[in-house]
């Protein structure tokens, strides 16, 4: 008797892994990639299976098969950065900005950024936020005045407790 759900044919999909794949430059303690040899989509990852009416990327169904249901608010982060990789051994279940954080998007590469243009730091002194986005205090302070009035307000409003 199987261990898998009815109908689970392992058959077909293990003939789409090449189970001798690149080791990961970047992280060789993973082991081997596990390449998905079948359907890829335009963004490059391993195209959906069907199981039993139900379509699943080949990653996701081998992490379910070792490990149970992948968890819904989690998404899966490609450890050794290879897309077409199916080992669940490279596959770690992240919140999506855990991902987006762990890649090279240009929202990845602006969260490192410490300082602004003009050499100040991003802390929390120095930094105001605004519409999802940082501005350096120190060089909106040098303009034409207006930010050192907003600014000299905003502290009026905190001191008095009405200003977070």
């Amino acid at each position: 008797m199987s261990d898998y759900p009815p109908g689970m044919k392992l058959r077909p999909i293990g003939d789409r892994i090449d189970f001798r794949g690149p080791v990961p430059e970047a992280r060789p303690d993973l082991g081997p990639c596990w390449i998905w040899t079948g359907a890829r989509t335009a963004k490059g990852y391993a195209e959906r299976v069907q199981i039993d009416g139900v379509r699943i990327q080949p990653y996701r169904l081998l992490w379910t098969m070792l490990h149970g249901p992948f968890p819904a608010e989690l998404v899966p982060d490609h450890l050794c950065r290879n897309r077409l990789c199916v080992n669940p051994a490279h596959i770690e279940p992240v919140t999506s900005r855990e991902n987006t954080m762990r890649g090279e998007s240009f929202a990845a590469r602006h969260a490192l950024v410490d300082r602004c243009p003009s050499g100040h730091p991003y802390d929390e002194q120095n930094t105001r936020r605004y519409r999802g986005r940082r501005y350096c205090r120190a060089c909106n302070n040098g303009g034409s005045g207006r930010s050192d009035r907003v600014e000299a307000a905003a502290d009026v409003l905190r001191a008095a407790g009405r200003l977070s």
